[in-house]
Order: C-alpha cells, then structure tokens, then sequence
C-alpha cells in the first residue's frame, strides 16, 4: 500500500512538474510574441511611409541627377542605394533600419518601381521586411513634371496676412523650385487661406504631404491675389542660388495652373454687412487666374500682358456661368501703331460652386467655401509661348488636352519686369505704386487655386497632358508588394 502510494505520489508529481514547465514556457512566450507583433506593425508602418515618400520623389530633380550619375550612358536606369557598406550611416525610423532602396524598370520602360529592405529590432527581437510598389511615371518626363521657375504648390498656411502686412513684416511664400521666389498674399483671412485639411482628394493619397498636399489657395473675387516678385542675376549668386532661372517672359516659356473658378461670381453685400464693407457686384468682373503684366504703368498696354489667362463673362445682364477663357500672349513687336498680341479665346462654361452666400437679410450676407466643390474635378489652365522658324506659337490648354493655337512673327514676347500675380491683374497708377487692393480693374479671380508655376521651355502636348494626370497624383500604382 505504502509503495502504491508513493509510486502514484512521484507519478502525479512528475505530471504536475510538466505542467508547469509547460506553463512557464508559454507564458515566458507571451511577451515575446507581443514584442515580435509590435515591431511586424511598425515595420510595416515604416516600409509604407518608406515607399511612398520614395514614390513622392520619384519626380525630384535629385532623384534624375542621381539616376544619371549611376548611369552615364543613359542606358539602364536602374540603380540600388545600400545603407549596409562599411561607414554609411543606415537612416532610422524608430526601432526600424533602412538597409537599402532598389529602383528598377517594372513591366515596361513606362512603369517604375522601387523595392525596399527595413530591419528592425525590439528588446533582442528582429525582423526584417521586404516591399516593393510599382508605380506609372514616364522617364522622359522627369524634371519637367514640375515648373522649373517658379513653382507655388501652397503647402504652407498664410497666416495672417494683413496683420503681418500692418506690422511690417514679411509676408512670403513657399516657392518649390530651386530659385526661391519670394512675394506675398494680399487679402483678409484669420486663419490660412489655404483651405481644410480634412479635405478628401482619394484613398490613395489622403495623408500624402507635400505635392500631394489637400490644402489650396482661397481667392475671394474681392482683394485677395498672390504677387510674385522678380529676382535679378545679382540676388540670385547673393542668395547661393546656382543655375538661377530668370522670371522672364522670352522666347520659350509656359504658364500652367489647377484652379476651380465660381460657377455664380460674388455678388453685392446687404444688410449691415453689405453697409460696413460695400463690396460692389463683382460677377462681371472678376476670373483672373495667371497675369504677368507688360508695362502696367502704360495706358496702352496695361491691359495687354506679357502672357496671361483669364476668364471673361460674357452675359452682363444676367450674369450666367457662361463666358470666355483667354490666354494671351504680347509680342516685343510693334505692328500698325501697336504692339501685337496673340490671343486664344474659347466658349467656357463655369460649372463648380466654390463658394455660398452665407447669412440673413437683415444682418447680411457674407462667403464661405461651399463643400459642395470637392465633389468637382479639379481643372487645369495653361499656355507655352514658343518661336520656331518663322514663326512664334500661342498654345492653349484646358484640363491637358490643346485646345488652340496661334501664330505670329518669330519675335519674343514682350520682357517682363513686374513679376507675376496670381488671382487678378497687375493694375498700377502712372508713378509705378500698386493700386487698390480692392481695384474692380484687378478682375479677381472668385474661386480658389493650386499648383501654379512657369517654366523655362514650352512644354509639348504630352508633357502638359501628363503634368495634369499627374501632378496631383503623379503615382498610379500597379502594384504592392509587402
């Protein structure tokens, strides 16, 4: 009895010992295995944000200089950035480690992609994670996507404006390109004229920054525009800036835009609004996008811009969303008494509402963005001025596509000295001084505006249709692979 008794004792002991080594194990385990799930999720965080700034940057000029310096001859473009070599610092995010970027042709020399290496490691855990995406982004286009003179991409909120105005402080604005424009918003906003950004533009690029940003610029049709300031040769080298483009209007160039203008137009104030402020009916006075002025201080050509594209309402009467679109360009030749302008019209319709009335009778009515737009594709305006042969060319572009084109003498357009003003026209007294913010003669522009630059050369039909599939989504992805 005694030793049946012990025998089963040693037996139950020896089951209950596995038991516990059992447990032990498992639950020495679980804190692994939390650890190794965090540093999966964060690996997979960081390989997205990797992938996608890559894509981001996939139209940069550094990413062009660096494909060529890997591949002088200009023959395959594929190249791999390693972060492992002895002395090369591998960039960190958090507990991950860049270990390398691949970029490749993928499917067809139209299609790109970029592969990534992350490694990360937690409390003695690693892993690594490999992910590639594929991306449609012609090679030829690279370094011509973006305007390479000035390039207003209005990422930045332009707080304050006329505080700082009344303070005397600097009231600049973010240029992209490498020449740094500099100039200032005119107008009255609290916050930032740049828009929500709750605003929704599509999945794919929804918490994108940069040239995918959601913000944009507000244009009030009252006294709000946007002036860019010229820059000489001289500031230029002062400031270190190298291979410096000059804002001139010559014998090559383009104007292009993404703007959205107000179906309506602004119309009167009322009420004790309308008697405080008194702004005039401006519905047939207003739809300047681009204007870089001649001689705004000439009483024959400061209607006559160096290049410029406006909108025209027609119906004075009624006020319709029909009118002209113009896009203008004026020679530096003069012909019968006067210097020659090329011009573009076409029929436009206006079909987005940007803006509401907002308020009562009594008290009156004010403008607020009316949300109703981001149901609206965004449009694109734009003009290359460009002298072959014996000729000089005018052509006209709405949402990509050419829609007109004219010719003249192979002369430049007339030298521009003033800048370049976004959202009304550059209007000036005789001795030079701007005037009035509020000027009816400014044409306002009454709905808002994005992605606005020039450019040096005159871009071809293909280059301006791809810069309006793709600048605000220049990454059609094909594929993910993580």
């Amino acid at each position: 009895m005694g030793r049946g008794l012990l025998i089963f004792v040693i037996l139950m002991t020896t089951i209950f010992a596995g038991v516990l080594t059992t447990i032990q194990k498992n639950v020495g385990g679980v804190p692994d295995t939390l650890i190794k799930n965090q540093l999966n999720k964060e690996l997979e965080n960081v390989s997205d944000f990797v992938l996608r700034k890559t894509v981001r940057e996939a139209n940069s000029q550094a990413l062009l200089d660096t494909l060529f310096q890997n591949n002088p001859s200009g023959g395959d473009m594929s190249f791999v950035e390693d972060y492992t070599g002895v002395g090369k610092t591998k960039p960190k995010i958090g507990n991950c480690e860049i270990q390398s970027l691949t970029y490749s042709y993928s499917l067809s020399g139209h299609h790109y992609k970029v592969k990534s290496v992350i490694k990360g490691s937690m409390q003695g855990i690693e892993a690594v994670r490999e992910a590639e995406m594929a991306f449609s982004y012609p090679m030829v286009t690279l370094g011509k996507m973006a305007p390479n003179i000035v390039y207003l991409e209005f990422e930045q909120m332009l707080l304050f404006p006329w505080l700082r105005k009344f303070f005397g402080l600097k009231n600049d604005f973010p240029d992209s390109s490498p020449n740094h424009y500099a100039g200032s918003y005119y107008g009255f906003s609290f916050i930032t004229p740049t828009g929500f950004d709750q605003t929704k533009v599509d999945e794919d690029v929804e918490s994108w920054t940069g040239p995918y940003s959601k913000r944009y610029l507000k244009m009030n049709g009252y006294n709000s525009r946007i002036v860019v300031n010229r820059k000489d040769q001289d500031q230029a080298t002062q400031e270190g800036i190298e291979n410096f483009k000059d804002l001139d209007t010559n014998d090559s160039f383009t104007l292009v835009t993404f703007a959205k203008i107000d179906k309506a137009g602004r119309d009167a104030a009322s009420g004790l609004l309308g008697f405080i402020g008194g702004t005039k009916d401006r519905r047939g006075k207003q739809g300047t996008l681009m204007w870089v002025p001649s001689n705004p201080m000439d009483a024959n050509l400061k209607n006559q811009p160096s290049a410029a594209i406006w909108f025209e309402t027609t119906d004075q009467k009624n006020y319709n969303a029909k009118g002209k679109l113009h896009f203008a360009v004026t020679q530096d030749t003069i012909i019968s008494g006067k210097y020659n302008t090329l011009k573009v019209e076409i029929e436009y319709t206006r079909t987005v509402p940007v803006w509401k009335r907002v308020g009562n009778w009594l008290l009156g009515y004010t403008y607020g963005i009316d949300t109703a737009h981001f149901n609206y594709p965004w449009n694109s305006y734009g003009l290359t001025y460009e002298v072959v042969g014996n000729f000089a060319y005018l052509k006209a572009y709405v949402d990509g596509n050419l829609i007109g084109t004219k010719t003249g003498p192979p002369v430049r357009a007339y030298p521009n000295e003033h800048g370049m003003t976004l959202g009304a026209r550059d209007v000036r007294k005789a001795d030079g001084s701007a005037a009035n913010d509020d000027e009816e003669t400014r044409m306002h522009l009454f709905g808002i505006i994005d992605q606005s630059g020039m450019n040096d050369e005159a871009f071809t039909p293909q280059e301006m249709f791809l810069w309006h599939n793709q600048v605000l989504k220049s990454t059609l992805v094909k594929y993910i692979k993580d």
